[in-house]
């Protein structure tokens, strides 16, 4: 069968396995010679009968059959562990390979599908749906030959043997594969639930143990159970609705093997006593295989189980890596020439999906060398503005020039390499706090990481932790307080010495003595860079050259502090609000 004429979710994972097709093709080969060796004995047993039979008196001939039978077995011991160390190898590259391939294309897909999509569920393509398809390359494949080499060398033989005998075996066959198709075009939905169940039960599981701090402040934490109760009952249910279905269909397959032995038994032994039926031996060597014919025959009822499995989370996987990210480079995509000048924003609409439009003539320029603070209520769109121009999003309408050339059309990673970014929920990995530091930058000498952390006001609070920088942080350092993630993640935007710098919100939480530290030492970076400064705190502003005021879809205000304080407006608003705010 042609690549492209197999189904989508095997087509991709052949095309996985065409990558160690020599290896898949000796293991398969190996696997149909241990088959082979399997069958020897019951073959050997036979002639041994026959040979009794003619010759009664005669003792000769058995050393031989004893010792072919040995070495049958020994061949099938080594053919058999030789074909399940390849395949098992070979699978657990496909995996390998299939999780790196869809990180990658996680990476790769559009902010907004990861944010629409829940972090558990993406977690379970790559865990858990992958891992069932491991069990397809090491097990699946390995049964399928093991049932298609015992089905065709048992009737071949059998047919080249006795048509007769062959015949009455085979007779009941058609009813087991119309019983196989029906299970499958039954249980392969539930199946496909059944992983999407797991996805949803991965998803708010990963959101409890976030959330743990506060479920505890809030006394919720009957609710949330409750909450997940819900979700892996829904998991429960639809894999023992597969279980069930499988329940029903192994009574059937059963019964058709048996029907067929019955018949050979019966009508077989009946056929070798007549005159001109087969010899004792093909007889003897007929139940024999039919006998040997059960253990494939269950083999089949888990293959088919396997297969629907393989199926499902395939195409799982596959749902994901045909994602199509709508801000991908263009195939024609340049690279930023030189360094990030200018930033400009020209009649910028926008508008978050099954949202109201946010930006409806959104127009600034900013220049090198300006500090610049974006300010507005909450909801105006400040922190969207920076994911705009980060191309995290694309607007809907108008441009985003940096230099004069258009976002959309430069390869993003030439702007972003020039780019130090501190969003305002800082995010540390697990890990050392130098790794953390080094994230973006290396190959970053001990004295730069030194004076990064001071730029950051972070040196101090470094030099205090039990390790220093070989600290390791739990996950998203939850070992540290908001302020000192803020701290540390501004210390690894400032190692990158970035032409352009953004600041999210980044002094939210620190103390107002190390944040006039941190103020003071931008104030000295401003040179020779961009710096873009988020703030709901407009003290922190107020030595910007210039401050957006950010309402309406648009920017309604721009100035320094003093001009915009002295106005009615937007700014003067917010600013007596923030006065009149008790500490």
């Amino acid at each position: 069968m042609r690549l492209f004429s197999l189904p989508p979710w095997l087509r991709l994972l052949a095309g996985y396995a065409s990558m160690y097709r020599t290896r898949v093709a000796v293991g398969i080969g190996c696997s149909t010679a241990a088959r082979v060796c399997d069958l020897l004995p019951m073959i050997i047993a036979g002639y041994a009968v026959n040979h009794i039979t003619s010759s009664p008196d005669g003792s000769t001939g058995f050393l031989a059959y004893g010792l072919a039978v040995f070495c049958a077995f020994g061949g099938l011991a080594i053919f058999q562990s030789s074909s399940d160390y390849l395949l098992a190898a070979v699978a657990q590259c496909i995996r390998h390979d299939i999780r790196m391939k869809l990180f990658a294309k996680i990476l790769a897909v559009d902010t907004e599908f990861i944010e629409a999509r829940s972090k558990g569920d993406l977690l379970s393509v790559v865990t858990n749906d992958v891992d069932v398809l491991n069990v397809f390359f090491s097990e699946t494949i390995a049964n399928l030959v093991r049932v298609v080499i015992s089905f065709a060398g048992t009737y071949g033989y059998l047919f080249w043997l006795d048509a007769r005998l062959a015949l009455i075996l085979a007779f009941p066959l058609p009813l087991a594969f119309l019983a196989m198709r029906l299970f499958s075009r039954r249980v392969q939905p539930q199946y496909l639930t059944s992983r999407r169940a797991v996805g949803r039960f991965a998803g708010t599981l990963e959101n409890s143990l976030q959330g743990i701090p506060v479920l505890r402040a809030y006394c919720a934490e009957q609710a949330e159970t409750d909450r997940l109760k819900k979700e892996s009952a829904f998991y429960r249910d639809t894999a023992v609705a597969a279980a069930k279905t499988r329940r029903n269909f192994i009574p059937i397959i059963y019964g058709i093997a048996g029907l067929s032995f019955a018949l050979l038994i019966g009508g077989g032994g009946w056929l070798t006593q007549q005159p001109g039926g087969p010899s004792l031996g093909a007889y003897t060597t007929c139940v024999l295989m039919g006998m040997r014919l059960v253990v494939p025959i269950f083999t089949l009822t888990f293959l088919i189980n396997q297969l629907q499995q393989a199926k499902a989370a395939a195409t799982r996987v596959r749902e994901l890596l045909f994602v199509t990210p709508r801000l991908a480079d263009p195939a024609d995509a340049t690279d930023l020439q030189g360094i990030p000048e200018t930033v400009r924003f020209h009649k910028i609409r926008f508008r978050y999906p099954n949202h109201p439009e946010l930006f409806s003539d959104l127009s600034f320029t900013i220049n090198k060398g300006e500090f610049i603070g974006i300010a507005g209520p909450t909801g105006a769109g400040k922190s969207s503005l920076i994911k705009l121009l980060l191309r995290f999003y694309g607007p809907n309408s108008g441009q985003i020039a940096i230099n004069g050339q258009n976002l959309e059309e430069l390869a993003a990673a030439s702007f972003r390499k020039h780019v130090g970014y501190v969003s305002q929920h800082p995010f540390l990995f697990h890990g050392t706090v130098l790794d953390n530091l080094c994230l973006g930058s290396p190959e970053a000498t001990d004295a730069e990481i030194q004076q990064a952390l001071r730029q950051a006001g972070a040196e101090e609070m470094v030099r205090a932790l039990p390790q220093g920088l070989h600290t390791i942080l739990g996950d998203q350092g939850d070992t540290l307080s908001g302020g000192q993630k803020q701290r540390l993640s501004l210390a690894r935007a400032l190692l990158r010495d970035p032409e352009v710098l953004i600041l999210d919100e980044a002094t939210s939480a620190v103390d107002p003595a190390t944040e006039s530290i941190i103020h003071t030492n931008l104030m000295g970076l401003r040179k020779n860079r961009i710096i873009i400064a988020v703030a709901h705190r407009l003290s922190t502003l107020t030595s910007c050259d210039r401050i957006l005021v950010m309402d309406q879809g648009g920017i309604v205000q721009e100035g320094p502090h003093r001009q915009l304080v002295s106005q009615e407006g937007v700014y003067q608003t917010l600013w007596q609000a923030l006065q009149e705010t008790p500490c």
